[in-house]
């Protein structure tokens, strides 16, 4: 039965209008790529609600590469035009830019984007084993504006989650790639999730993820009696 990968409303509990299917990642983050790198992007169900509440949000991620873009031709587009975004509302500028003694500072919602890396991990995850996330799972962002602690252990799990080979694609591997996997708790050794090798009953899930050759960010889901395993 197909549901919401997001709030897993079944389909068939909602009219027409209300089916709509979410792309992982937001079309917001090919901007200015060729047009080929749109081809296969991964797509997922998703109930009207869920699909406008993300929407809103996702250009803040594409905002963050756009500002951090050091001469790369293919973000050009996407730079110029999150530079005409942010210059272009007053409110916005004085809010988001800050001028230190040699530097020019742009700060960004964090928390937005990591409910941006939680629906594009409840995506993958639904691509994968066909079925929205179960909610006994809670998740987790181990990446930029976090703490010590979660930086280290998510680089340790990036080191080890990359020697899995052939990293998942969505579109083009320049804008966004992925792998996902499953963690043996007693050995800590990450065992691939995909369609040949399910393991629905995990107690700790991860997925990293790189957007735009730029922002890597490591998600983890976990059941709620591991909260205490880190």
């Amino acid at each position: 039965m197909k549901k919401c990968y997001n709030c897993g409303v079944p389909f068939s509990e909602l009219n027409k209008i209300e089916r709509t299917k979410e792309h992982i990642p937001a079309r917001t983050l090919f901007e200015g790529y060729p047009k080929e790198y749109l081809i296969n992007r991964k797509t997922v169900p998703a109930c009207l609600k869920c699909n406008q509440e993300y929407s809103r949000i996702d250009d803040e991620i594409r905002d963050l590469i756009g500002v951090t873009n050091e001469s790369d031709d293919e973000k050009k587009e996407l730079t110029a035009k999150t530079i005409r975004k942010i210059f272009g509302n007053k409110k916005d500028l004085n809010k988001r830019m800050s001028i230190g003694k040699d530097s020019i500072y742009f700060n960004f919602n964090m928390t937005t984007i990591d409910k941006i890396h939680f629906k594009n991990f409840k995506g993958i995850y639904y691509t994968i084993t066909k079925q929205p996330l179960n909610e006994i799972y809670s998740l987790d962002v181990y990446s930029l504006g976090q703490d010590e602690k979660k930086l280290e252990l998510g680089e340790k799990f990036i080191k080890e989650i990359e020697l899995i080979e052939n990293w998942d694609v969505s579109g083009h591997e320049n804008v966004f790639k992925f792998k996902m996997a499953s963690v043996d708790i007693n050995s800590l050794q990450l065992l691939e999730l995909s369609e040949k090798n399910l393991n629905l009953e995990s107690e700790v899930l991860i997925c990293a993820m790189k957007y735009n050759s730029t922002v890597v960010a490591l998600v983890v889901a976990m059941k709620e009696s591991m909260r205490n395993w880190e």
